[in-house]
C-alpha cells in the first residue's frame, strides 16, 4: 500500500514538472515576442489584417446661366499591370503603345520594375474595351473619375481646369475648390484567407455644383468673332468681355489664343 502512495506522489511530481516547465517556456517566449520582436508583429499583422479603400466623392457640376454642363466627373479608368503575370510579346507592345499613346521607351521602363504597376490613368470606356479585345495577360482596370469639360475651348479661361487628381488649379474649379471637391469616403476593415470579416464604410459626399453667369450661347458667339478677328487681323491675341449693364453680371468673357481642357497634349 506504501509504495502504491510513493509511486503515485512520483508520477504526480513528475506531471506537474513538466507542466510548470512548459508553461515557464511558453512565458519566456511571449516575453522575447513582446520585447524584442514587437515592431515586427505589428507590421506582419497591418499588412496581413488591415484592410483599407479609398473611395472618391464626384466633385461638384459648373453650370452656365441656362444649366448647361461646362464641367463634369465622368468614369474613367486605370490601367495597371501585374508584372509577374504581365509579359507581353513585341506584337502586343506594339498594339498597347499605340492604343495607349504612350512610347515604347515608357513602357520598357514599366517592364523592368515589379509589383503592380500603373501604366496610364484616365482612359475612357471605348478604349477600355478595346484593351480587353487584346486580351493580354496581366492587364486590369481601376475604376476612377475623370473631369471633363463639354464646352471644350469656348468655356476653358472661365471654367478653368484640375490637375489628374480633379484639383483645382485655374479659373472657377481654382477659386470655388473648397465647394466643387467634395469629401471622400473610404473602408476599413479585417481580411482573412476566406475574405473580408468586417469593417467601418464611410460614404462619399459629393461636391456642390456651381451655377455662373455665363450664357454659353454667348460665350460661343464671343469665341467664333474674337477667333476670326485675331486671325484676320495677324494680332497675337484678344478678349471680350459681355456684361449685363443693370445687374453687372458677366455673360461672356473669353480670350484668344485659348486650349481644350480635355486635351492639354502640348499646351
Amino acid at each position: 500500500m506504501i509504495s502504491r502512495v510513493v509511486n503515485y506522489s512520483g508520477r504526480s511530481f513528475f506531471i506537474q514538472l513538466v507542466f510548470l516547465i512548459g508553461f515557464v517556456l511558453l512565458l519566456s517566449r511571449l516575453i522575447y515576442i513582446q520585447v524584442f520582436q514587437d515592431e515586427f508583429i505589428k507590421r506582419q499583422l497591418d499588412t496581413r489584417i488591415a484592410l483599407e479603400s479609398h473611395i472618391l466623392a464626384k466633385r461638384g457640376k459648373i453650370l452656365d446661366r441656362n444649366n448647361r454642363l461646362l464641367a463634369v466627373d465622368v468614369t474613367g479608368y486605370t490601367v495597371i499591370a501585374d508584372l509577374s503575370l504581365f509579359k507581353p510579346k513585341k506584337n502586343e507592345i506594339s498594339s498597347l503603345t499605340s492604343l495607349l499613346q504612350i512610347n515604347i521607351d515608357k513602357m520598357e521602363k514599366i517592364l523592368k520594375r515589379k509589383g503592380h504597376v500603373e501604366i496610364i490613368r484616365h482612359i475612357r470606356e471605348e478604349k477600355k474595351i478595346e484593351l480587353e479585345r487584346l486580351n493580354i495577360e496581366g492587364i486590369f482596370f481601376k475604376q476612377n473619375l475623370q473631369r471633363s469639360y463639354p464646352q471644350r475651348e469656348i468655356s476653358s479661361h472661365v471654367v478653368g481646369i484640375t490637375d489628374i487628381d480633379r484639383k483645382g488649379i485655374q479659373g472657377a474649379e481654382l477659386v470655388f475648390n473648397k465647394l466643387l471637391k467634395g469629401e471622400d469616403g473610404g473602408f476599413t476593415g479585417l481580411k482573412s484567407p476566406i475574405g473580408t470579416i468586417g469593417g467601418e464604410r464611410s460614404s462619399p459626399k459629393q461636391g456642390l455644383d456651381l451655377k455662373l453667369t455665363i450664357d454659353i450661347r454667348l460665350q460661343s458667339i464671343s469665341h467664333h468673332e474674337l477667333k476670326k478677328a485675331v486671325e484676320e487681323s495677324g494680332a497675337e491675341s484678344g478678349s471680350i468681355v459681355i456684361v449685363n449693364p443693370k445687374t453687372a453680371e458677366i455673360l461672356s468673357l473669353i480670350n484668344y489664343p485659348t486650349f481644350n481642357p480635355s486635351n492639354r497634349k502640348g499646351n
